[in-house]
């Protein structure tokens, strides 16, 4: 299997234990066929799309059999049998849940497991790998939680050595294994006072030589023979295999359907159906999965049923509400903060600073100027990017003018490095506000998008093994979208003494400015200071022309791209 050191060690550690959650992706063939296109066992995902898919469907539509309604019971099940295994186990059984935390996509999968895991009677902390530590009774903690089970949501090539797959690819950056990290899970785990599901098996059944999901995937059949013969020198040959291509049935309207099969604990137990046009991508659909009753011909389980899903907190649908954009940017909305765990109690932890109640006075001024009926006004888009609660202030006082798209894509947690809790507390603070200038709106009218940012989203970590790491990053629109929209314009409000984007809105203002979209730079304090000044005669005072810089985000775009541009910075 070409094993690095560190993943030789995981596989030994693991005992040759594999089996816990996984999903074999099916199609069937153009000839009739069925093909495995892959076995994904090591962080299978798209489980909670089929198990919500398929409870609304079932109560729907009759004469189907929902496949996807003992999940929850074979999953939670999985769980209990692990942790019996556990020699000496806590008081009270706790499941840590293991993730990348700075990238929360599978955030919806993570609240179902802890739901369903609450719902046993198990206590759940959620945490990143660098939050794990050995404490002095040998046992596994999460912050400061003894952990009986480990649920491994984060992939086995990530604790392992970093490897390029090409030859003329750059050296990639911190390529270290998490030795330290997998050495207080293995004492630990070998030593029975923990259980890891995923086992760190699956190094072998995710293995590219078995049935895996590879990483990099090039389509003969699509590329060009000159540009697959210089593929082919370039490659780092033990990193890559052949696989042979087929072709997918499809529908009358060309839809290809990916049947993905849930194996809980090695038994079939869930159907998931992506539906796409040509290659998967962000075009795809999760369509409900049942099936004919008189096929269905379910055994009958020990697992007893678990309570339907828990519907959202009334405080968290109140603000999904409140924070919803009009539908041509509501793809743009990036509201995970609200669904942070403490939005019921998040109501008493905040009030206003006197600095940001100066903030909204400010920004309160330019409500007054914008217009949105004027075709100016139309063309205009506003990114606000301070500190957390200063946004949601600055948001709040042109909230009358503007249409707010949220996008603060992670959760208020304890020992968090991004201080959402107050953020939260904020949302939920001038919620009102929001509501009282949504209801004067007219409905007809298109008013100027506003993108509420928290400037502190990328803070660094003091003390990674302390802190969870809820930073995250922007998804501003491209330029296409933009120009769909009439974007001519764009204010960007930034922080008193730094008129600068972030890192992650560089790339994205570089594209902005060279496709002839002006870009304007206030901060609060510069509006308030202005008072007798027209609105539009400040803003060409204050243009800015980005300047492209090397940054963490810049693999986005290939630097070479803007060669010989003004742009361009030599690093």
């Amino acid at each position: 299997f070409s094993f690095s050191p560190t993943q030789e060690i995981l596989w030994n550690i693991s005992g040759g234990r594999w089996r816990g959650i996984a999903r074999a992706d099916v199609f069937y063939k153009n000839t009739g066929e069925i093909a495995i296109a892959e076995l994904n066992s090591d962080t299978p995902s798209g489980l909670d799309e089929a198990f919500l898919l398929g409870q609304y469907a079932e109560s729907k539509i009759t004469g189907f059999y929902n496949p996807n309604k003992n999940i929850a019971a074979s999953f939670t099940a999985l769980i209990t049998e692990a942790f019996h295994k556990v020699s000496n186990p806590s008081a009270r059984p706790t499941v840590g849940i293991v993730y990348p935390t700075d990238i929360p996509e599978d955030m919806g999968l993570l609240f179902l497991y802890r739901q369903w895991l609450q719902q046993e009677g198990y206590g759940v902390v959620f945490g990143s790998p660098w939050n794990l530590r050995k404490n002095s009774s040998g046992r596994l903690t999460l912050f400061d939680a003894e952990i009986d089970v480990l649920i491994r949501h984060y992939k086995t090539d990530w604790w392992c050595e970093r490897n390029n797959v090409w030859k003329d690819a750059q050296d990639i950056p911190d390529s270290r294994p998490l030795l330290p990290l997998i050495d207080a899970i293995a004492n630990p785990l070998l030593d029975g006072k923990l259980n890891v599901v995923n086992p760190f098996g699956t190094i072998v059944t995710q293995n590219k030589l078995s049935l895996a999901f590879f990483h990099e995937v090039v389509l003969g059949c699509i590329t060009p023979a000159d540009e697959w013969k210089r593929i082919l020198g370039l490659i780092v040959p033990e990193r890559w295999i052949v696989q042979q291509y087929f072709d997918a049935e499809k529908d009358e309207d060309e839809t290809i359907n990916n049947y993905g099969i849930y194996l809980i604990h090695g038994r079939p137990q869930g159907l998931y159906l992506r539906r796409s046009k040509g290659v998967t991508g962000t075009t795809s659909s999760i369509a409900p999965a049942l099936e004919r009753s008189i096929l269905a011909q379910p055994k009958k389980t020990s697992y007893r049923t678990l309570k339907p899903v828990v519907p959202l907190a009334h405080r968290t649908q109140m603000l999904l509400h409140t924070y919803e954009p009009t539908g041509r940017w509501l793809p743009f909305r990036m509201p995970l903060i609200l669904y942070s765990s403490i939005v019921e109690d998040s109501g008493q932890l905040f009030h206003p600073a006197v600095t940001t109640e100066r903030i909204y006075s400010f920004t309160s001024q330019l409500s007054e100027a914008v217009k949105p009926e004027e075709q100016f006004w139309k063309s205009f888009m506003i990114v606000c990017d301070l500190n957390g609660v200063d946004s949601v202030a600055c948001a709040a006082a042109l909230s009358s003018v503007t249409d707010t798209v949220l996008q603060i894509e992670n959760i208020a947690y304890a020992h968090e490095v991004v201080s959402l809790q107050a953020t939260l507390g904020a949302l939920l603070y001038y919620a009102p506000f929001f509501k009282k200038s949504g209801k004067n709106k007219s409905g007809t009218a298109q008013f100027p998008p506003l993108f509420l940012l928290d400037r502190c989203r990328m803070t660094a970590l003091a003390q990674p093994c302390m802190q969870f790491n809820n930073k995250h990053w922007a998804y501003l629109p491209g330029i296409e979208v933009l120009e769909q929209n009439g974007i001519q314009s764009i204010l960007y409000i930034h922080p008193l003494n730094e008129p600068c984007e972030n890192d992650d809105l560089n790339e994205d203002f570089v594209r902005y400015s060279k496709s002839g979209i002006r870009i304007f730079m206030l901060s609060p304090e510069a509006i308030g200071e202005q008072r007798n000044i027209d609105l539009k005669t400040m803003l060409e005072q204050n243009e800015y022309i980005p300047v492209r810089r090397h940054t963490v985000f810049s693999y986005l775009l290939p630097f070479k791209e803007f060669a010989g541009a003004e742009t361009m910075q030599t690093l």
